[in-house]
């Protein structure tokens, strides 16, 4: 019996040696190319293409198109107002008793305390505004008159000024549609007040009046806020289109730094080295014959 097994053992050893020689010639590759596998050639090949590693596939960078969008912050004008959003539910709705039925308050009023609370960030945005751009509209650039007041310009600070100048549109606008929208918000709000009904109030009449006038004292200061945006708006217009020409003629008509100014100031420090430091002359006597 282990003769038997002995026996069968080189014989499949042989047949795996020879089924390896004939893989290596070119007649297996046309014996093998009816089943498909003309291309393994060898044994390794043929051992790679049975026992195949999983293949790896490297995850590819998103294109900008394919970029999931995100919810834009709005600036220091968003991060203001989200202060005001946390513990208000957005589905929540508001609604008064009218004569046919409850009249729905437009989706946009989030209760009044929402409201001051928003128009609470917005004035101190709009002071923030204005504080930040104080000292361009301070230089009075459009009121410059000759090319002498040009030239004592410092084009470092001319060109911060113009710098910090195209970052004002975008504030600007944001602060603006901010303010015009809960303008328009609290003019609907009054709209629906007219057709609410108090029927179970003796003093209903007094109460509306208390309504309208309690928001309207909400919103007393934003139309002169609003104003001083607006002012401040075409100031800084007029700053930037005074600079872009400002820049040009003090290229065009003043002198650049002295470049001798530099060496003059490094010449005192040469001055200064001790002489005792250098050198002694090394005097020449001449030999006696």
């Amino acid at each position: 019996m282990a003769s038997m097994k002995g026996k069968a053992a080189n014989l499949a050893q042989a047949a795996a040696f020879a089924l390896a020689i004939a893989m290596t010639s070119p007649a297996s590759a046309e014996l093998l190319s009816d089943m498909g596998m003309a291309r393994l050639t060898t044994p390794d090949q043929f051992t790679a293409a049975r026992y195949r590693a999983p293949r790896r596939f490297a995850r590819q960078p998103q294109s900008a198109g394919h970029v999931a969008e995100e919810p834009e912050s709005g600036g220091a004008t968003g991060e203001a107002l989200a202060a005001c959003e946390k513990g208000i539910g957005k589905s929540e709705n508001f609604s008064l008793p009218g004569t046919k039925g409850e009249i729905q308050l437009d989706r946009c009023y989030r209760g009044r305390e929402q409201l001051v609370c928003s128009l609470a960030a917005l004035s101190l945005q709009a002071k923030a505004l204005v504080q930040d751009f104080a000292k361009i509209i301070e230089a009075n650039y459009p009121d410059v008159a000759n090319v002498d007041a040009i030239c004592t310009m410092a084009p470092e600070n001319l060109s911060v000024h113009m710098e910090k100048a195209s970052t004002f549109a975008t504030r600007f606008r944001e602060l603006r549609e901010e303010y015009d929208r809960r303008l328009a918000c609290v003019a609907k709000v009054e709209q629906s007040l007219q057709q609410v009904s108090l029927a179970d109030m003796p003093r209903s009449d007094e109460i509306l009046k208390s309504m309208n006038d309690t928001l309207q004292g909400d919103i007393k200061d934003v139309a002169t806020t609003r104003q001083r945006l607006l002012d401040l708006a075409e100031r800084m217009d007029a700053s930037q289109k005074a600079m872009a020409v400002i820049q040009k003629i003090h290229r065009t008509m003043c002198f650049a730094p002295a470049p001798e100014q530099s060496t003059s100031a490094a010449a005192p420090e040469k001055a200064e080295t001790p002489q005792s430091l250098a050198p002694a002359p090394q005097q020449f006597t001449p030999m006696k014959k």
